[in-house]
């Protein structure tokens, strides 16, 4: 799975019967001034510290030549000493640095031989270990700097004179120097049962992940209608209509289709629709998504959650009075002046058109 992009998933499995069907249901969105007074009030976490364990929420699994539980998306290169390995030349290029256990704060080492449970974009899930931890990082290079190394790692590097013959403990610190931005401190597993097909999440202690499925047909037009009454929609509708004015909706533009998900989690019912337009460089973007609560009344927002670029939700968790967005490689906190992102990113060299 590439880091940069979001999987279509389905965590465990929601009747959509739970929810009585409702024709037409009231959009409530409230200006962006008087949004405050709506947004679910969560605590702030820090998902910087060994509390993380704790917090009753989802951790983010990456790909890193296999599933990694990211536990710090800034650790301290302080807590390792060793030089970088390379792990995989495939793309993104995947190296890894063993930690010093004496340096890495005792909330993170405490995680070594924990169970954790796995949860893949179908809703199954399997069981792993932790066997230890690792600092890992992942970069894109330009083509020309994966043929070189590629070539330096098949022993056909050509001789250049003045310069140390390219080894491949070279290309590791080359790329480890690359994807600085995007290292982090990760739980590596051990004994993973089979039955996980690209995890999406790891649950460690009680923690559960809420399923997201496909809206039905009723829902599904509502909550369109609801997306379309927000400012943000009518914003970026307006920016299309300067672009093309003959367009129409900026959400089905060039054969465009909005998402909506149905998740139930808490004791209460969310919808979740997105839509997002890339039109590459020089043409038109747009990228609006929004979380609504199904009450009696009808539709009533949530928030607003900015740069989603379409993604799809994978899960939703309520714990503690914090509502966490998950997605694959990427969790969403709802809450506060910034929506908390806890995600690895993987540096990008190529060319963006």
């Amino acid at each position: 799975m590439n880091a940069r992009s979001f999987a279509l998933a389905s965590i465990l499995g929601f009747a959509s019967s739970c929810a009585a069907p409702i024709a037409s249901e009231e959009v409530s969105v409230p200006s962006p001034g008087e949004r405050a007074s709506v947004q679910v009030a969560v605590e702030e976490v820090d998902t910087a510290s060994p509390g993380l364990r704790t917090s009753g929420l989802p951790h983010v699994v990456v790909a890193a030549n296999g599933p990694k539980v990211l536990l710090d998306a800034a650790p301290d290169e302080a807590w390792s000493s060793a030089a970088p390995e390379l792990v995989s030349a495939a793309i993104p290029v995947v190296v890894r640095r063993a930690v010093d256990p004496a340096k890495v704060p005792s909330g993170y080492s405490s995680y070594v031989g924990a169970k954790v449970t796995l949860v893949d974009a179908a809703g199954r899930r399997c069981e792993a270990t932790v066997t230890g931890l690792s600092l890992v990082g992942r970069v894109d290079p330009e083509p020309d700097t994966v043929d070189g190394w590629k070539d330096a790692l098949a022993g056909k590097a050509r001789a250049v004179a003045g310069e140390a013959p390219l080894t491949r403990a070279a290309v590791a610190v080359e790329a480890w120097t690359m994807a600085k931005g995007g290292h982090g401190l990760v739980a590596d597993l051990g004994s993973v049962a089979p039955g996980c097909d690209a995890p999406v999440a790891a649950l460690v202690g009680e923690v559960d992940l809420a399923s997201a499925r496909d809206a039905g047909d009723a829902l599904h037009h509502d909550g369109i209608r609801a997306l379309r009454a927000l400012p943000e929609w009518a914003e970026a509708q307006a920016e299309l209509d300067a672009f093309d004015p003959a367009a129409g909706p900026w959400d089905v533009f060039e054969e465009g289709a909005p998402t909506v998900r149905a998740i139930e989690a808490g004791g209460r019912s969310f919808v979740w629709v997105s839509a997002s337009h890339d039109g590459g460089c020089g043409g038109f973007h747009g990228d609006v998504a929004a979380l609504f609560e199904r009450k009696p009344s009808g539709l009533s927002l949530v928030s607003v959650v900015k740069d989603t670029r379409g993604a799809a939700l994978a899960g939703l968790a309520v714990s503690r009075g914090k509502i966490a967005l998950h997605f694959p490689e990427t969790r969403i906190v709802l809450g506060g002046a910034e929506d908390e992102r806890v995600t690895l990113d993987v540096p990008f060299f190529g060319c963006p058109c």
